[in-house]
């Protein structure tokens, strides 16, 4: 974790009690944003001791995925009912660790899928 803080950056917290003031607000951010994050301290709100700390992003992140997504539309849900009915026909539940009979039904739903529904990734930004 990188610390956002500069030494020039103006105190958070002013003691009424002692008339000095300090900086225990810290922001943190990964090695992958560092740099790209503006901090601001803002003015006093009410009676509060501490200034509100404004943080900004100074790029842009895309949301967008190119990853392959599942599609449905063209899906044989017939194979896959069939395949899901043969691959967890047979998984024994009884005296069995709970995680294992989920992962291998997991497993078995992941094998059924991928052999009877279709994935491809959508090209993004073009019209």
């Amino acid at each position: 974790m990188n610390l956002i803080n500069k030494p020039e950056d103006q105190p958070t917290f002013y003691s009424r009690r002692w008339r000095t003031t300090s900086t225990p607000d810290l922001a943190f951010c990964t090695d992958d944003i560092d740099g790209q994050i503006n901090r601001e301290v803002r003015g006093q709100l009410g009676g509060n001791d501490h200034r509100p700390v404004l943080l900004t992003m100074s790029t842009y992140i895309s949301c967008e995925s190119t990853l392959p997504r599942w599609n449905y539309k063209k899906a044989d849900w017939k194979s896959y009912s069939q395949l899901t009915d043969q691959v967890t026909k047979y998984i024994r539940v009884e005296g069995r660790d709970i995680n294992k009979v989920v992962k291998y039904f997991n497993a078995g739903i992941m094998t059924a899928t991928h052999k009877s529904i279709h994935r491809g990734a959508r090209e993004t930004g073009k019209d």
